[in-house]
């Protein structure tokens, strides 16, 4: 089973705010809820930028290698 970590942050106050109004607007049990799916999805877009960009990347090398 993976073990958490224990991450300490400081944000501005207005923007805590909106964490726990998104808290209770996406029915969250807790901010850390919402926090780790933000940073989850956060990641996958990430990654899913990174792999299209790669993507993009090698096709326009493989079009000017045939030229």
């Amino acid at each position: 089973m993976a073990k958490d970590v224990t991450l300490a942050l400081k944000i501005p106050v207005g923007l805590s705010e909106e964490i726990d109004r998104w808290v209770k607007k996406l029915n969250y049990q807790n901010r850390s809820e919402m926090v780790r799916a933000a940073i989850r999805e956060f990641i996958a877009t990430q990654e899913e930028r990174t792999a299209t960009l790669a993507t993009g990347y090698k096709s326009e090398s493989s079009e000017i290698s045939r030229t």
